[in-house]
């Protein structure tokens, strides 16, 4: 058996050595002096800024201005370029919608004139007169001057007729080709610039 006598030594000195290490804990802590937190700055002396002045500006201006102002020249040009070929599609885009679109007119009311049964000498005089130059309207003055050109030498024979129609069919021919390049002027510019733009563009973001 354990003597008691030993046990109770043992603890004694167990507790002297406990006791020993308190002492050299609060000895330590006399020695190294704790600084206290810092005190929180009052509101008085936090600056803030002045009512009126603007952030300072932004290094990464995103807006469309912005962006055009830190382009380089080739990114200038081409935007140039894609600005003056996209004013004068729109001009020409304007031009052709009034022009046909007074051609259309000028259309239904000859068609209403010629269909009414009038002489087609008097409509012609009257075309004449008024100066009419649609393109329905200068098909049937080439036909009828050229009509009335056969006609001078005297009356048609029926061996002439064949050639006299097909004068007059080939002078129509010829201005309806005339008329319709006429009215197709400048549309192969706008069918260029609606195929090329896109890899005009694309030239401007390499």
């Amino acid at each position: 058996m354990i003597d008691i006598v030993q046990v109770s030594e043992l603890a004694q000195s167990l507790s002297q050595v406990f006791a020993g290490l308190s002492d050299l804990g609060s000895q330590v802590q006399q020695a190294v002096p704790i600084d206290p937190a810092p005190a929180a700055a009052p509101l008085d002396a936090i600056e803030t800024a002045p009512a009126g002045t603007s952030a300072p500006p932004n290094k990464h201006d995103l807006s469309i201005i912005g962006l055009i102002e830190k382009a380089d020249w080739v990114v200038k040009g081409v935007m140039g370029l894609l600005a003056v070929l996209s004013v004068w599609s729109w001009a020409i885009i304007f031009d052709k919608w009034t022009k046909l679109g007074r051609a259309h007119k000028e259309a239904d009311r000859f068609e209403h004139a010629f269909w009414s049964g009038r002489s087609l000498d008097e409509l012609h005089e009257q075309l004449n007169r008024k100066g009419d130059g649609h393109p329905m309207a200068q098909v049937f003055s080439a036909a009828m001057q050229e009509w009335r050109r056969s006609m001078q030498t005297g009356p048609v024979s029926t061996g002439l007729l064949p050639s006299v129609k097909d004068r007059i069919n080939r002078v129509m021919n010829v201005t309806i080709q005339r008329e319709s390049a006429m009215l197709e002027n400048r549309l192969g510019f706008l069918a260029s610039v609606g195929s090329n733009a896109p890899f005009i563009g694309l030239f401007g973001t390499v």
